[in-house]
């Protein structure tokens, strides 16, 4: 599917499905991005030979808190 093809004119073009594509993907970012972080975070603390890790997210929670400063 071409959304703006090159020798059309622009009174040809059908652009508003190729906007609404890159506007959802605009506002749902942010969301899939939180979500898939929370996922990392409970697949991480999870793992018990993995102390480290739950070390690091427990400091990287504190400084976005407000408890530590980094």
């Amino acid at each position: 599917m071409h959304y703006a093809p090159e020798g059309v004119p622009p009174a040809q073009m059908n652009t508003e499905t190729m906007w609404f594509i890159y506007g959802y993907i605009a506002m749902v970012s942010e969301y899939w991005i939180v979500f898939a972080r929370e996922l990392d975070t409970e697949r991480f603390r999870k793992l018990k030979h993995v102390e480290s890790i739950n070390f690091n997210i427990k400091i990287l929670e504190d400084i976005t808190n407000g408890k530590k400063k980094f």
